[in-house]
């Protein structure tokens, strides 16, 4: 008998738990707390800021202070199976590698923005 008591209270408190977290008004976090506490616009609303997007894709949202070099094409030898076809008839597949990076001072550590496709031989 104690046992289903027990399990009563339990499946009771769980369910009201669950009702007070599903009406509860707090679940809209204030913006203007979030951006203050890193600076950043959060994820989802990223899509309403006023972003300049009708330059070519390559355009950065951003200006920054440096200046972009390349693009610079590498050429990365990769073994795929024949039933590939393309570059794997004639053995010699090459994946392009293209790397956009800003114009630094020499030993400067950044970020680099480094595009695999997924086409053999496109060069830039």
């Amino acid at each position: 008998m104690e046992h289903r008591v027990f399990a009563g209270i339990t499946a009771v408190i769980l369910l009201l738990s669950s009702v007070l977290l599903y009406f509860s008004e707090d679940d809209e976090k204030d913006i203007d707390d979030i951006i203050a506490g890193n600076g950043l616009v959060p994820v989802w609303e990223r899509v309403n800021q006023p972003f300049n997007s009708t330059e070519s894709y390559s355009y950065t949202l951003e200006k920054g202070e440096y200046e972009i070099t390349g693009p610079e094409s590498v050429f990365v030898d990769v073994d795929l199976p024949s039933s590939e076809l393309g570059c794997t008839i004639t053995d010699d597949c090459q994946v392009h590698l293209g790397l956009w990076m800003p114009n630094v001072p020499n030993g400067t550590k950044i970020p680099v923005i480094a595009d695999v496709g997924p086409y053999y031989d496109d060069g830039d």
